[in-house]
């Protein structure tokens, strides 16, 4: 996006939610906790749907250029690109169901996993065909960086802090789920009591770790990739120009949206969602400044210079 006040407007509710949800993270579960509404459990097992099928879109984007170009280690670079975020979107959607109350269902898994896979497929062939249409190369490095920095924040980054903080979810803290030995944990300190309760109860309690996970949010965060990848669209799809403001402003709607679900079930408080997002937007900020600086200015001045020439020669 060329113009960066949609920097701050994006950044301006998540870090207004990391510092209130600082002080008031308890106190904010405990108002909205319901941990069997159909909003909230709905949005849990659907809702990163979107922003996985975005990424199937791409991976679709991807491998129409990797038919297309001649550099082998290219076209064999594209298309593992390709198939590997087709695979892990599928994957980990299907995870999303499955495990939509905390612990997870694996005898489910091979059916959603066919289930997701047979939604996401027709967004894999749009994308294809996209690619297909495009012969700007350009435009596949724009997506590609893109693309890259999502999935940075979405594996190693998020993931580690999940793992080194190790907070307590709420559910965790207001069911006791085990015996009185968890207790409310600020988004800023690890749990030290985790490896303790691991030996005592990990065996009685299926997927034990994913309890142990609030922060940072994963589903604000695959939410939060839609508030700029969403105008990016623009890039491919010739019919959404001049909307970028209009789907800048659904990503955002969405990624609250999905905040506000997380919480309700008791899965997240307001700082771990806030954080999650916080991190995909600063993220996408960083891919987007490398795409302006390198890719759309350049684009822009190329397009410039004929006019300009044309110009000169009416003057003349």
């Amino acid at each position: 996006m060329k113009n960066r006040k949609f920097y701050y407007i994006a950044i301006a509710p998540f870090v207004l939610g990391i510092i209130f949800g600082s002080f008031f993270d308890l106190e904010i579960n405990k108002a909205l906790y319901a941990p069997n509404n159909a909003f909230g459990l709905g949005f849990a097992a659907f809702g990163p749907w979107i922003g996985y099928g975005f990424l199937v879109l791409l991976c679709g984007f991807f491998h129409r250029f990797a038919i297309k170009e001649k550099n082998i280690w290219l076209k064999i670079g594209f298309f593992l690109l390709s198939a590997a975020g087709l695979v892990v979107s599928v994957k980990l959607s299907a995870d999303k169901v499955t495990s939509i109350n905390g612990f997870n269902c694996p005898d489910w898994t091979w059916l959603w996993i066919i289930i997701v896979a047979i939604l996401f497929i027709p967004l894999f062939i749009l994308g294809d065909r996209y690619g297909k249409k495009t012969d700007d190369k350009a435009i596949l490095w724009i997506m590609v960086i893109l693309a890259g920095f999502m999935l940075i924040e979405l594996v190693p980054i998020a993931q580690i802090l999940k793992n080194v903080m190790r907070r307590p979810r709420y559910r965790v803290v207001a069911e006791e789920l085990f015996n009185n030995n968890v207790i409310f944990m600020d988004w800023w300190k690890p749990y030290k009591k985790y490896a303790t309760l691991k030996e005592q109860f990990a065996e009685g309690y299926p997927s034990f770790s994913e309890q142990f996970k609030s922060f940072p949010s994963g589903h604000a965060s695959v939410a939060a990739l839609l508030i700029f990848g969403l105008p990016y669209l623009t890039f491919i799809e010739p019919k959404l120009k001049g909307k970028e403001n209009l789907l800048f402003g659904i990503g955002l709607g969405f990624t609250i949206l999905m905040a506000f679900s997380r919480m309700t079930v008791g899965a997240h408080y307001l700082s771990d969602v806030s954080f999650g997002a916080f991190l995909m937007v600063i993220c996408c900020i960083a891919a987007n400044e490398i795409i302006l600086k390198y890719f759309i200015k350049d684009k822009e001045k190329v397009a410039e210079e004929p006019q300009k020439e044309e110009s000169k020669t009416a003057e003349e």
